[in-house]
């Protein structure tokens, strides 16, 4: 019993500790910066699983490295597309009637 207690607890407390880190990356990041803040908040919880083994300090790296470098790069290229005034998507609609009173 006391086994599944201790296992309630840490999933409890670790659930209430990703909630708090999400809801204090919202609150300080910009929108515009928001999917880069995720982006390492889950690159920096990859490396702390690989730190937590000794002398294995390396392996999340070798494993995710190859897929970051691209990814940072579209990023960057993204933000300098938009900073120009270019927008990736399509128009917005044009609205003409008034949204409904329910």
């Amino acid at each position: 019993m006391s086994m599944a207690l201790f296992a309630t607890l840490v999933a409890f407390f670790s659930a209430t500790q990703d909630i708090a880190i999400d809801a204090y990356r919202r609150e300080y990041l910009k929108d515009e910066e928001l999917g880069f803040g995720s982006s390492m908040n889950v690159w920096l919880s990859y490396c702390d699983v690989g730190i937590g083994r000794p002398g294995h300090w390396l392996s999340p790296l070798r494993v995710v490295g190859p897929y970051m470098e691209p990814t940072l790069l579209c990023d960057g290229c993204l933000h300098a597309y938009r900073r120009r005034g270019n927008d990736l998507g399509p128009p917005e609609p044009k609205v003409t009637e008034a949204p409904p009173k329910t």
